[in-house]
């Protein structure tokens, strides 16, 4: 945001504000004669999914084509500001565009040369199947596509309304004791630089490149598909236990065992029930 970034302490967060506004109408106008009829582009009020995260101005469009995407990057480029994807905005982190930047949701984005989601067979390359999915699928998508070509993932969180985009590039983990996370079975990826071209990474042939795209903390421009490798489906046995606290979480053999000997566990606290230990304390006279 040039001066009005700089000069940050010098005025108040209402000025500083109103002073944003002001320039991003004027923005908004230059931003929509670069872009085009498509995609559409607002200025937008950014909450993330449970309100740790606000945004008080911002730019949203939500492109549907790697067309749209380029235009977008083209412009943001000529008038000095910066783009950051977006999906389900599930992230705690400050990982978002910068207020009166742009901000890209990529959940509509589709697939130019394929499907939005593909099951690959084993090649000579990979010994292993794979799927390739857009950067803006749901993890409940992906859920649903992996049950009907019975394969999975080892290592997928709980909560399954996160994208594939945003899930690779946090490092999102499962509960599983030996399996890595979301990024370590990402194996291709397809994204837009900075300057629109379009990229294609491999673990193969880029492992130094990978190590930054399969981590990227939305800083590897805007991924657009991701190739990453699935197990055949497997059946495991569900144990619903109640323990309290001091036999497993205040036990260090105990919890140790609990999670090695175990294919994945997902512990929850549950203070108010009747395993619950009262302790009081009365002062002393």
């Amino acid at each position: 945001m040039g001066p009005l970034s700089r000069n940050v302490r010098q005025v108040s967060e209402s000025a500083r504000s109103f002073d944003v506004y002001k320039r991003m109408r004027v923005l908004l106008t230059l931003l929509r004669i670069h872009i085009g009829r498509s995609p559409s582009v607002e200025i937008f009020q950014f909450h993330n999914w449970d309100k740790t995260i606000n945004i008080d101005q911002l730019f949203y469009t939500k492109p549907k084509t790697i067309w749209e995407v380029r235009r977008v990057l083209f412009a943001a480029r000529s008038l000095g500001l910066r783009v950051r994807a977006t999906g389900a905005g599930h992230s705690r982190s400050p990982l978002y565009v910068d207020e009166g930047n742009i901000m890209m949701d990529v959940r509509d984005l589709q697939r130019h040369d394929g499907p939005f989601m593909q099951l690959n067979p084993k090649t000579q390359e990979r010994n292993f199947p794979t799927i390739t999915a857009m950067t803006g699928v749901y993890e409940i998508e992906l859920n649903e596509f992996m049950k009907k070509n019975n394969v999975t993932v080892l290592a997928q969180p709980l909560n399954d309304q996160e994208t594939l985009g945003g899930m690779v590039a946090a490092s999102t983990h499962g509960s599983t004791y030996d399996e890595p996370t979301w990024s370590g079975v990402v194996v291709e990826m397809r994204l837009l630089d900075s300057m629109g071209r379009f990229r294609k990474f491999t673990l193969e042939k880029h492992p130094l490149i990978m190590k930054a795209a399969i981590c990227n903390l939305g800083m590897f421009g805007i991924m657009y598909d991701i190739t990453f490798k699935v197990y055949p489906m497997i059946t495991v046995k569900v144990v619903n236990s109640f323990v309290p606290l001091k036999d497993l979480i205040q036990n260090k053999a105990a919890l140790k065992a609990q999670i090695s000997q175990n294919f994945m566990n997902e512990i929850s606290w549950f203070p108010f029930n009747q395993l619950t230990q009262v302790i009081t304390y009365k002062e002393e006279l």
